[in-house]
């Protein structure tokens, strides 16, 4: 159960940083580029498949559209987050932050259960990607399907961090606790004695 205490008998198994760790930050960069130069690949030989003519200003209002979307998936999966922290813990005050390599959300005296921490983390990627998926099948015969094909790239490898931070969560035992301030998250487990 998700609390707003964490009981003596927790001791810290692991700390994470994304502002501090250059290598953790590295290592998911790369992770989130690779699988971006991936789904780009997909995208133009979808666009090939579907025969697209360019046309310059189609193509300048779309990279338009995609740059400004962007801007607001961003917003929004960080929202997402926020959403299902408060619905958690409704009590809580949320953390929002901004830095040159990640945008987040946390709550500095929240300890979240390994399920409602698991939800957390993967609630934006599945959320966004069921939207964008049906976005998709929508446009499949129109010129905007590359633009949300795009979006649907981000929103898979802009998750990554969120995907680490499951697969830890996963990796913990049954009664961890996670506090997430946003941009560090700390796992707590039972004492062994």
């Amino acid at each position: 159960m998700s609390k707003l205490f964490l009981e003596e008998n927790y001791e810290l198994k692991k700390e994470i940083d994304m502002k501090k760790s250059k290598k953790l930050s590295i290592g998911l960069t790369i992770a989130s580029l690779i699988i971006m130069i991936v789904a780009l690949i997909l995208c133009f030989i979808i666009r090939n498949i579907f025969n697209q003519k360019l046309d310059l200003i189609l193509d300048i209002l779309q990279l338009f559209v995609l740059l400004v979307s962007m801007i607001f998936y961003i917003i929004f999966h960080e929202l997402t987050h926020a959403l299902v922290m408060k619905f958690v813990l409704p009590k809580e005050k949320l953390n929002f932050g901004l830095t040159l390599t990640v945008a987040y959300v946390g709550m500095k005296k929240a300890y979240f259960s390994k399920k409602h921490y698991i939800l957390i983390s993967l609630a934006p990627v599945v959320v966004w990607g069921i939207i964008f998926t049906i976005l998709l099948i929508i446009t499949k015969d129109s010129t905007w399907f590359i633009v949300v094909a795009l979006l649907q790239a981000l929103n898979l490898s802009g998750a990554v961090g969120d995907y680490y931070c499951t697969y830890l969560t996963i990796k913990s035992t049954k009664d961890v606790l996670v506090n997430d301030d946003g941009a560090s998250m700390r796992f707590y487990e039972i004492k062994k004695d």
